[in-house]
């Protein structure tokens, strides 16, 4: 398995749980480059835009989707598990960016 994680991976695990949600997206915004890969698939097989629905953290799931982020097509996804955000304008687009849903 390669583990292809990202700074952004990292952040997103981990290091956003100290942070003011108002600094979140402009930390992520600071991380993306022109050329990233926001398609890169950590050691658990989650891309950035997974870890980001999986926290709930919806202005950064936003943005990623605006960035063209993508989910792993070999990720397991558990139903229901983004039920929440079902609701939401730009649910559609996740569910058209990989194996969702």
């Amino acid at each position: 398995m390669v583990d292809s994680s990202t700074p952004i991976h990292s952040f997103l695990t981990e290091i956003w749980r100290f942070y003011d949600k108002s600094q979140l997206l402009p930390c992520i915004k600071a991380l993306v480059e022109p050329s990233c890969n926001l398609s890169l698939q950590d050691r658990t097989v989650r891309t950035v835009l997974h870890i980001a629905l999986d926290a709930r953290l919806e202005d950064i799931v936003t943005y990623l989707l605006e960035q063209n982020a993508g989910l792993s097509a070999t990720a397991t996804v558990l139903p229901d598990m983004w039920s929440w955000a079902t609701n939401k304008t730009w649910f559609p687009k996740v569910s058209s960016s990989g194996s969702c849903c």
